[in-house]
């Protein structure tokens, strides 16, 4: 994928790749435009069926490019450019997956009214820096306030448990949406406080 030593380590260009490629290949399309309008970027496809693996199978890949307008008609075949990530380095799936840990539960004696705290930590276990908007939802009415464990800070409060908050900070805000939200770079992580208050003798 990447050279593993000598003045282009790390890197996916600059270096012979092991190995040879065959005479024939499969042709997945052609005469296709994928570009993004920006050109930025394009988007591109191939079966697990045609690669002959179970479908979901990892797999590693390599891209190679070629163009006639630098390389010439007569040498489509020569290849131009091995393409890695970014910054020219071995390339990776980009993708968006979170996750919400631990479920909480308890009980706790009537109080006038009762309180309890609930910590959960909000992990970005994809790739890509994403935002995320809280809602409360909470069967028996109660008020809810959400904080940011880290500074103590009061996110929001729904004094009804029905989503509807009130009180956000600007800082958890970002979309003006009237949801607390945060936003993490992949793999980052984020500790949030649930503090019920049930009403009285619950």
């Amino acid at each position: 994928m990447v050279a593993t030593s000598g003045p282009n380590i790390g890197y996916a260009d600059g270096y012979r790749l092991p190995g040879t490629i065959p005479a024939t290949g499969t042709t997945v399309y052609t005469a296709t435009v994928t570009g993004f309008a920006d050109g930025s970027g394009f988007e591109s496809y191939v079966t697990f069926a045609l690669l002959g693996v179970p479908t979901g199978s990892p797999i590693f890949f390599h891209v190679s490019s070629s163009n006639t307008s630098i390389a010439g008609a007569a040498n489509s075949n020569q290849i131009d450019d091995n393409c890695g990530g970014p910054d020219g380095k071995i390339g990776a799936f980009a993708f968006y997956q979170s996750s919400m840990t631990p479920d909480r539960s308890s009980s706790v004696a009537p109080g006038s009214p009762a309180m309890v705290d609930y910590l959960h930590t909000l992990t970005n276990t994809g790739t890509l820096a994403d935002t995320y908007n809280f809602v409360a939802q909470s069967s028996q009415g109660f008020r809810v306030d959400l904080y940011d464990n880290a500074t103590n800070t009061l996110m929001g409060t729904d004094l009804l448990g029905n989503g509807v908050w009130s009180g956000i900070p600007v800082a958890y805000n970002s979309d003006a949406d009237g949801r607390p939200d945060v936003s993490l770079a992949g793999g980052a992580s984020f500790v949030l406080r649930v503090h019920l208050t049930a009403t009285a003798g619950a």
